[in-house]
């Protein structure tokens, strides 16, 4: 079922070229991975004094590496072990304090754990970071103000870089595929030897997303993404306003509005609307000729429950698909997967497929291969 919401809009639609594979930005993030899969992102960070740094954002391609935040400050200003830095995300008041126990090249200092802990759930919910150095030698306390905006997509380019996309060890594009192995590097990588001591980029060969001896969903193929409000058609934006009441624009800086040209003359958006740390909310709208219409969705088969905001979609071109999935717990072992099929003579998208898994018994497996509950053919 469609429903139409008419505005007027003064702007031309401007699209976010993607980045290359091995190269990524988000906002004020960039980020790249090397030849052998470490990928790093950072984000520069000012003092009133005019002091400067970098947040960095770090992680190995081992299976369930963990995730380091890494300060990088400038050489003048030396780290000694012993040091405290304090990062705070202002929007939450989220603080998590760390005493410097090792100087890496670069004058660097880093917290390290695993990447679903609550610093790095903290990060990704924010929009500013105050880096908070405290200098005991000196008697003072140097504050550092660094842009969080970009961090769930550099993150989600760690995922897909990695191979880990729909695997339990992503950060943000977490699946319910097992990861192989229980491995986790506490020991943060010190940066190759390169004239200005930051790690050397070597180009990746177009990424696979199969995680090492696991099978994966087919590769995914993702739109353009955008990422600013005023590159969203006014009538797609003032749907999720007006009618969702979505969380803009946090949610769209964080995740991308994701646009497929169907068309010469049809553009299919799919926007996010609520963020999550797994079952993200979107609405689906198709927009041409300055008019805008978004949909609703059956949620189960026998039911009578539409809803305007679906989980996790994915759109196909090719066959005029769009697949959602749900994970019913934290653990990713348990959900349900959900395939529509777009209906051009009733303007509709139809349920045709329905998979679940309802049980949350510790083993996963991908949506895809959630049992079949119920098939339109």
């Amino acid at each position: 079922m469609k429903k139409s919401l008419f505005v007027w809009s003064a702007l031309a639609l401007a699209m976010v070229s993607p980045v290359a594979a091995d190269d990524f930005e988000a906002f004020e993030w960039r980020g790249s991975c090397d030849d052998e899969g470490y990928c790093v992102a950072r984000a520069a960070g000012r003092a009133p004094t005019g002091e400067t740094m970098q947040l960095k954002l770090e992680r190995p391609k081992a299976p369930n590496a963990s995730l380091f935040a890494t300060v990088r400050l400038d050489p003048a200003e030396p780290l000694s072990v012993g040091t405290p830095v304090t990062i705070t995300v202002l929007e939450t008041g989220y603080t998590e304090s760390s005493v410097t126990q090792r100087v890496y090249t670069g004058n660097e200092m880093t917290f390290a754990g695993p990447v679903d802990r609550p610093l790095a759930l903290g990060l990704r919910e924010g929009t500013t970071a105050r880096v908070d150095v405290e200098w005991p030698s000196q008697s003072r306390i140097v504050s550092y103000t660094v842009p969080l905006t970009g961090v769930t997509s550099v993150l989600a380019d760690f995922d897909r870089l990695q191979g880990r996309a729909e695997r339990g060890d992503a950060a943000v594009l977490v699946g319910g595929l097992p990861f192989p192995g229980q491995v986790r590097e506490e020991v943060k990588a010190e940066p190759k030897a390169s004239p200005t001591n930051e790690p050397t980029v070597s180009p990746l060969p177009e990424p696979s997303l199969q995680p090492l001896d696991e099978p994966l969903f087919p590769p995914v193929r993702f739109a353009d993404l955008v990422y600013a409000q005023a590159d969203v058609p006014d009538e797609v934006l003032m749907t999720g306003y007006r009618v969702f009441e979505c969380d803009f624009p946090y949610v769209l800086e964080g995740y991308g509005a994701q646009v497929y040209g169907v068309t010469e003359f049809l553009e299919l958006w799919i926007v996010p609307c609520n963020s999550a740390d797994v079952n993200v909310d979107y609405y689906i709208s198709f927009h041409s000729a300055g008019e805008a219409e978004y949909y609703d969705f059956l949620d189960a088969p026998f039911s009578d429950n539409r809803y305007s905001l679906v989980t996790n979609p994915r759109w196909a071109n090719e066959t005029r698909q769009l697949t959602t999935w749900t994970l019913y717990g934290p653990d990713g072992d348990c959900g349900n997967y959900a395939t529509y099929e777009y209906v051009t003579e009733d303007d509709a998208f139809d349920l045709i497929r329905y998979q679940e898994k309802p049980n949350c018994d510790g083993l996963r497996s991908s949506q895809e291969d959630y049992p079949l509950v119920w098939s339109a053919y």
